[in-house]
């Protein structure tokens, strides 16, 4: 992975102080400009599901199926063929266990309703001189407990374009991203990506993107993070033992009528060195292997199949418009020094009536660094289908009923449990203030 962002953070500093400079020559109008306000939402929604729940599977000889077991050479050879140095070897173990039941031996109780809470705070305003400000803040009610997101926004605008202070670990590719109408739908357990990766480790604390003035349909971000660990409790500043510093990141959309048609594009890329590197070495893979019990610890001790050290996040999507109709598609990659993620997706979304209609697929890959002797991938595949319906039932309150069925194939656990499978629907009402 030897992709770069070119540039420093001072462009991206000089950019940001210049601009309010300019912006703040005019002296500021009597009385305070900043207006104040309230807002927020409550989502419940009650959910029926089912799958994922699974007695244990048979223990079995997941080695065999890795390695040529039959001699301790047949070993060797097979782990040469992986990546290991020449002569390594391991022992031979027959029969490996697999991942117990997630639900513990039981099962999935539906319905069950779930109640999302939050409140926004916000302060916005127009200076005399020109220079837009605005800050929101976010707080999340959640089981009885209040809890501060730390997802606050401090925004700048002028004639110079925008400028977002923030520290939701956001950057300019999930902003400028396109096509992702019906992906990363909710599912019964998780999936192998958690969606499209659209950012990487480097945005984890406070951050700092601008956004040009458009031009011509396109639109234009540039992001730093200066450290993606908080300050530290005593000295009140960042220190240089952060896992990943200096962080860019870039991202554009282009929108273009094309006759009848709407076409939007729209991506980023985003690049983060890790300080020190976590990956671990073909020697401690390969002692790792030797003392596996389990067919999961076996594999990702064998192909390095989580990702680690330097991240490297491209993004692109498109949406294309044409009446009530909007078709998208998206991919995104992680690279990283261990194992790759990709993403797929397309969707379609439509208004009949007062309703929306979502439809959306979504699959998602993860590729382990190494791979099988005979040059096979090894790799982590889930899909997911959902569809959507959704309409307002007033001022502020909206209905949406959704379903989604998914489906889960881990490398590891394919002697063992195989392909999960789960579904879920909801029933969605939020109400907005």
């Amino acid at each position: 992975m030897n992709k770069k962002i070119t540039g420093t953070a001072m462009v991206l500093m000089g950019t940001l102080y210049s601009g309010l400079a300019i912006a703040a020559d005019a002296p500021a109008a009597s009385g305070s400009p900043i207006t104040l306000s309230v807002g927020g939402e409550a989502k419940m929604q009650t959910i029926f599901g089912g799958g994922i729940c699974a007695a244990i599977a048979t223990a079995a000889d997941t080695m065999s199926r890795e390695l040529t077991t039959t001699s301790s050479g047949t070993i060797t050879t097979s782990l040469v063929a992986i990546g290991f140095a020449a002569g390594s070897t391991i022992g031979d173990v027959t029969t490996m266990t697999f991942t117990a039941d997630p639900c513990g031996g039981n099962k999935i109780k539906s319905p069950t309703t779930t109640v999302d809470r939050e409140i926004t705070f916000g302060a916005s305003g127009t200076l005399a001189n020109g220079l837009s400000v605005s800050f929101d803040d976010k707080m999340e009610l959640h089981g009885g407990e209040t809890a501060n997101s730390k997802e606050f926004e401090l925004k700048f605008g002028g004639a110079f374009g925008e400028i977002l202070v923030r520290n939701s670990g956001d950057s300019p590719v999930k902003d400028m991203m396109a096509g992702t109408t019906g992906a990363n739908p909710d599912v019964v357990g998780s999936t192998v990506n958690g969606g499209h990766k659209r950012g990487t480790s480097g945005f984890g604390d406070i951050n700092f993107t601008y956004y040009a003035p458009s031009m011509g349909g396109l639109d234009l971000a540039i992001g730093y993070a200066p450290s993606s660990a908080a300050p530290d409790g005593t000295a009140g500043l960042y220190l240089d033992d952060a896992a990943f510093k200096d962080t860019f990141s870039i991202g554009a959309s282009y929108s273009m009528a094309v006759g009848d048609m709407t076409v939007a594009l729209g991506g980023g890329f985003e690049n983060a060195d890790r300080t020190t590197s976590d990956c671990t070495s073909l020697a401690t893979d390969l002692a790792a292997a030797d003392a596996a019990t389990t067919s999961a610890a076996l594999i990702d001790a064998l192909y390095e199949t989580g990702a680690c050290g330097d991240e490297a996040n491209t993004a692109i999507g498109a949406d294309i418009t044409m009446g009530d109709i909007t078709l998208s598609a998206g991919y995104s990659n992680m690279d990283t020094d261990g194992a790759d993620q990709n993403t797929l997706s397309a969707g379609l979304e439509t208004s009949v009536g007062d309703f929306t209609y979502t439809v959306g697929y979504t699959q998602e890959t993860n590729t382990a660094l190494r791979k099988q002797q005979g040059g096979g991938k090894v790799e982590d595949v889930s899909r997911a289908m959902s569809l959507a319906a959704a309409t307002a039932l007033g001022d502020g309150v909206d209905l949406e009923v959704n379903f989604s069925s998914s489906e889960y194939d881990e490398y590891a656990q394919e002697l063992g449990a195989g392909t999960v499978t789960a579904w879920r629907t909801a029933v969605v009402i939020t109400v907005g203030f």
